[in-house]
C-alpha cells in the first residue's frame, strides 16, 4: 500500500485579554510639627488575576510632601501608567490620586492672674504659659492686661509670631 500524507498548516493562536487596573494613591493626614510630612505609594488591583504590578511601568513620583498646614496631591494620573505585557490588549488604568494633609496644631496661651486691694496703682501680671508650640517654632508673648479701678478684667496679651506661621496653629487661650 502506498499512502500519501498531506499536511495542512494549522495555526495555534492565543489572543490578548483586557484588564481594568485600579491605582489608589495613599492618603494621610498629620498634625503640623514644623517638619516635612509626607505620604507615598499606591495600592494596585486588577479585575484580571493574571495581571500583576510587574506588567506595567510607572513614570511618576508617588509622593506628596509639605510642611505647613494644607493639602498637597501626589499628581498621579492614568498617563503615568503604561502596560508592558503584550498578553494584555486593552489595559485601562483607573487612578485615584494620593495626598498629604497637614492639619493645624493646637496652641494654648494662659496668662497669669493677680489680686490686690485697691491702692490707686495698676494691677498687672506678666506671667504666661504657652503649650503646644512645635519644636523649632518660636513666638513672643507680652501680657497687656492692667486694672486700676475696683473690679476684674482679662489679662490680655499680644503675640509676635516672628517667622512662625500663625496659620499652622489653632489658638486658644485662658485669660
Amino acid at each position: 500500500h502506498k499512502y500519501t500524507i498531506t499536511s495542512k498548516a494549522v495555526k495555534l493562536q492565543i489572543n490578548p485579554v483586557d484588564a481594568n487596573v485600579t491605582i489608589t494613591g495613599h492618603k494621610d493626614a498629620k498634625q503640623y510639627n514644623s517638619r516635612e510630612r509626607s505620604a507615598s505609594g499606591y495600592d494596585f488591583s486588577a479585575d484580571n488575576s493574571l495581571y500583576k504590578k510587574s506588567d506595567f511601568s510607572f513614570s511618576g513620583t508617588a509622593k506628596a510632601a509639605r510642611t505647613n498646614v494644607g493639602t498637597t496631591d501626589m499628581g498621579l494620573s492614568a498617563n503615568q501608567f503604561v502596560n508592558k505585557n503584550s498578553n494584555f490588549g486593552n489595559v485601562t488604568f483607573n487612578v485615584t490620586d494620593g495626598s498629604i494633609e497637614v492639619t493645624k496644631r493646637g496652641l494654648k496661651i494662659t496668662t497669669g492672674s493677680a489680686t490686690k486691694r485697691y491702692d490707686g496703682s495698676a494691677l498687672t501680671n506678666s506671667d504666661y504659659d504657652v503649650k503646644g508650640l512645635a519644636s523649632g517654632d518660636s513666638i513672643t508673648v507680652e501680657t497687656t492686661g492692667a486694672r486700676t479701678a475696683v473690679g476684674s478684667s482679662d489679662n490680655t496679651y499680644t503675640i509676635d509670631w516672628g517667622s512662625t506661621r500663625e496659620s499652622n496653629y489653632n489658638l486658644t487661650d485662658e485669660l
